[in-house]
């Protein structure tokens, strides 16, 4: 009885549009009402244990870090820099929309933070040189999708907290599927400036004006070495990194930049607290949720039913995937790592599949939602962006798409994509 009235709650309150986070705990609460096995102290245990993890203390410096950099003019060098390498290239600023979500996922570990604030730079570029409106937006959500791909990535040190697997491998795992996204995504601009008549045309940069951004840009630069050169070393955890490179950010405004007053430090610090306390609330229901599910034998069901299917591993775990990409469709992607992790996770042991792959999978499939409507979060931060409608930022994104479920599949069929690094780093 427990587990229909969980599921059966949280699928009427998601679909009467409540917050996640509330449909989670609102529906944790029923099943704990309605069971009478257990006590409402157990629910508030579960609650803050769910919290209860160093590990997510990166998760506000990795926002508050995106955040200074996004208005202290890191972004905009950064942007600039990789229009000067790439601008000219047929496709132009749809290149260098991508190349600086590359770059720019070595520092922030978000998609938002992404659409958001380097987003807004790309696409006020882009339409100055007369883009296709739809095409920017368009872009700028797919391109987005690379930031928790590409280390350091908030989704994995949520999976890595509920997994126990190593945020470090983690992350060394989703260096090589980040680039391939952002390959892919190259190959969709390059084909669509090809067969679009007039798409515009950027001068090429000569080595002068490509120096002097490299130069301007370098300071923000080396926060990458500093996070993943730190990192990937051994030097500091992913935690002592998010607080070393939140420390050098500040530095440089401070130092160099000058564009942040002390009272825009207040604003950032109080954003940065209202994001960290949405995802930790999700992070502590959806902990509720997933521990019903587990006390009811769910996960161990579900390997006895997968056990008794007569198809390969393969099969299920592409099913898997199908899954996590529908869901993603319509619920944020923490609240879907934290809840399915605990019960998918033994299934694809089972399987015999890394459990570092299968979480570089698991983050890369929710992520695509955060592009695909109707809940997609990137999508609608940039349709606010571009003043465009929800619907047809869509249909703007069709071919992006298919690069996107393409770099998937390949990630699938090939997994040393994913943990060529991890092996060859952490033997």
């Amino acid at each position: 009885m427990i587990v229909p009235a969980l599921i059966l709650t949280f699928i009427i309150t998601i679909f009467t549009k409540v917050p996640v986070a509330i449909a989670l705990g609102f529906s944790s609460l029923v099943a704990f009402l309605v069971s009478g096995q257990y006590p409402l102290m157990v629910l508030i245990n579960r609650l803050f244990s769910g919290m209860d993890s160093f590990v997510l203390i990166s998760i506000p410096m990795f926002i508050l870090m995106a955040r200074i950099m996004n208005e202290s003019g890191s972004s905009r060098r950064m942007f600039n820099f990789a229009n000067s390498l790439v601008g000219h290239w047929p496709g132009g600023l749809g290149h260098t929309n991508v190349l600086a979500s590359v770059i720019f996922a070595g520092m922030s570990g978000s998609s938002a933070a992404d659409a958001a604030g380097l987003g807004r730079i790309e696409i006020e570029s882009m339409n100055e040189h007369g883009y296709d409106p739809a095409f920017s937006g368009a872009i700028t959500a797919a391109s987005s999708v690379i930031g928790p791909i590409i280390p350091p990535s908030i989704p994995m040190v949520v999976y890595g907290t509920m997994s126990g697997t190593s945020v470090v491998k983690l992350f060394a795992g989703g260096f090589l599927p980040g680039l391939l996204l952002g390959l892919t995504l190259m190959i969709i601009v390059y084909i669509i400036a090809k067969r679009t008549p007039g798409f515009p045309i950027e001068k090429k940069a000569n080595l002068k004006e490509r120096w002097i951004a490299f130069k301007d840009g370098l300071p923000a630069l080396v926060t990458i070495v500093i996070i993943l050169g730190g990192i990937f070393t051994g030097l500091y955890t992913p935690t002592e990194a998010s607080v070393i490179a939140v420390l050098y950010v500040f530095f440089l405004d401070i130092c160099f930049y000058h564009e942040l007053k002390l009272s825009d430090y207040g604003r950032l610090l109080y954003e940065t607290a209202l994001d960290t306390g949405m995802i930790l609330i999700i992070i502590a229901c959806a902990n509720a949720f997933g521990w019903l599910l587990a006390v009811e034998r769910i996960p161990n069901i579900m390997i006895d039913f997968i056990t008794q299917l007569n198809v390969s591993p393969l099969v299920v775990l592409l099913l898997i995937n199908a899954v996590l990409l529908f869901l993603g469709c319509f619920i944020e992607g923490i609240a879907i790592l934290v809840i399915l992790t605990p019960v998918l996770l033994p299934i694809v042991m089972q399987l015999g599949y890394n459990p570092v792959y299968f979480g570089v999978l698991a983050v890369l499939n929710v992520m695509i939602g955060v592009v695909t409507p109707p809940m997609g979060m990137s999508l609608f931060i940039t349709s606010r962006i571009t003043n465009i409608p929800v619907m047809k930022l869509s249909k703007a994104m069709l071919p992006f798409y298919v690069s996107l479920i393409g770099a998937l599949l390949l990630c699938i069929f090939f997994p040393d994509i994913i943990l060529f690094l991890p092996n060859l780093l952490f033997k």
